[in-house]
């Protein structure tokens, strides 16, 4: 079950990290073990997309895709299922094109806070407001190694755009295999900066 301190929001969770700076990161999905057995817990985008990268890289796992954007990892006959915090569908236009400068800034952009408290990201020379930066960090579509401004679009950032684009030109078989896609893209293309922290317990 989720630690006593997690906090929810209507589009976010804020799950206990004692590691990190403030010891609260947003969560990325919701994990929970298949078969279900009423437990469950969060993952940062950190912390997803090194399991998925650690499940694809075996030669006994499996990812997969559902059609509303979770995704099943399968190693060794031991499953998870990852639902995303925020669902795909909730993207819009301008976080779509948000995340796009992102990738096309791929390891230069930074997660930065202003003197006030406030956050905002710059990609070379682009600089994405503080709102809608917040919007893309508490949806874990964005996410970062521990320690490291440096942030890189998330599994659950680049399903999003897989689903929003798949759904716009009416590819509703093809959408799953999109997301898979999308999320090991995510996964082999992540930053990590030598960093190596602990995963949270992921039953897999």
């Amino acid at each position: 079950m989720p630690h006593p301190d997690t906090k929810f929001g209507r589009d976010w969770v804020l799950t206990p990290r004692p590691h990190l700076e403030g010891g609260l990161e947003y969560a990325a999905y919701r994990q929970t073990p298949f078969p279900g057995s009423g437990e469950f817990g969060y993952l940062t985008a950190w912390e997803a997309d090194r399991l998925i990268a650690r499940v694809s890289g075996h030669p006994r796992g499996i990812v997969r895709a559902r059609a509303y954007g979770a995704l099943v990892l399968e190693k060794r006959g031991r499953w998870v299922v990852l639902d995303p915090v925020a669902a795909p569908k909730t993207l819009t236009a301008r976080q779509d094109e948000d995340l796009r400068l992102l990738l096309l800034g791929a390891g230069r952009t930074r997660l930065l806070t202003g003197p006030g408290g406030e956050i905002h990201i710059e990609a070379g020379l682009t600089r994405i407001p503080p709102a809608a930066s917040a919007l893309l960090h508490r949806r874990g579509w964005i996410g970062r190694a521990p320690g490291s401004s440096k942030v890189r679009v998330s599994a659950a950032g680049r399903v999003a755009m897989a689903w929003r684009w798949a759904r716009e030109r009416r590819l509703n078989s093809v959408t799953a295999g999109l997301c898979v896609d999308a999320a090991l893209d995510a996964a082999e293309n992540w930053i990590t900066e030598g960093v190596d922290t602990p995963l949270k317990d992921s039953r897999i």
